[in-house]
């Protein structure tokens, strides 16, 4: 989902963004995914997240910022798909920087307030763009969505050298339902080990989902390391614990305002129902194989 809010166009070429929150929470706005329309080609705009990371963040982490060591965001512009077939691809930025924004941030609204302790700071830079009216998607990592891994999942055919089990372990605040997955070899072993992998429990951490795709391409294939890794483990593995999360949009928390990585010592029942079952699973299946 795209989390810019609000766009304010300061002089012709520069806007400001801000970003949402995410889902009952007062911040975590260090991600961004929005889209840009009515552009001309070749003309250079500046875009600036105004409320991107707080002064807080900048003196805990400024000496690891990764647009600082040349990270840059992805771009899907829609006349280029049509065109060539391509799809996201890193963009080229100029004047990327991390500056104070002209907002802090007091309560939950943004204010003009050179004074205040809550300073923010905005990511700004300047890009230019290949098409006219074009429909472009500026993306902080690359997508992957919820639908994409209900899509993915749909379409797996292991061989018949492989056990795979889908089920679903419980179902979001929202309803949506967590895929689990169990690979291993047919062959009943009790002395098998478990190991188990789970991904997005932060919804802004796209990269572990195409990371998780690509691993279960792999436990699932022919390969003779593969095949060894089944004979010798379980893999109980959850794709994407935290559904709500991204498909509201957030960064870090789930539609409740919890981080979900933070409640796994007395996970609720009806408030993180995921990390509540999640835990549950592990405890029944350590009762017949070692982690």
């Amino acid at each position: 989902k795209l989390n810019a809010r609000l766009r304010i166009a300061v002089v012709p070429g520069e806007y400001r963004l801000l970003l949402q929150n995410d889902t009952n929470t007062r911040g975590y706005n260090q991600w961004f995914y929005f889209s840009v329309e009515n552009m001309k080609a070749g003309q250079q705009y500046t875009l600036r997240l105004v409320n991107f990371v707080t002064a807080v963040l900048i003196e805990a982490e400024k000496e690891t910022f990764a647009f600082a060591e040349g990270m840059r965001p992805f771009v899907f512009s829609l006349k280029r798909h049509f065109e060539t077939g391509e799809g996201y691809c890193q963009a080229a930025l100029d004047n990327i920087c991390y500056e104070q924004s002209p907002y802090c941030q007091v309560q939950l609204r943004l204010i003009q307030n050179e004074n205040s302790t809550d300073q923010l700071y905005q990511l700004s830079f300047d890009i230019k763009f290949e098409h006219s009216d074009d429909y472009v998607l500026i993306s902080m990592g690359l997508p992957y969505s919820y639908s994409r891994l209900m899509t993915f999942l749909r379409k797996v055919k292991p061989p018949s050298s492989v056990h795979y089990q889908e089920e679903i372990l419980t179902h979001s605040l929202s309803n949506n339902a967590l895929p689990m997955l169990t690979i291993t070899s047919p062959l009943p072993n009790l002395e098998k080990k478990v190991i188990g992998i789970i991904a997005r429990q932060h919804p802004g951490e796209t990269w572990s989902s195409h990371l998780m795709e690509q691993l279960i391409n792999q436990l699932i294939s022919n390969s003779p390391e593969a095949t060894y890794l089944r004979d010798k483990f379980i893999f109980r593995i959850i794709p994407m614990v935290n559904v709500d999360g991204v498909i509201y949009g957030n960064f870090r928390c789930d539609i409740s305002g919890f981080d979900l990585n933070r409640q796994w010592r007395l996970p609720n029942r009806i408030l993180h129902p995921q990390i509540w079952a999640l835990k549950n699973s592990i405890h029944n299946l350590s009762k017949q194989h070692p982690f």
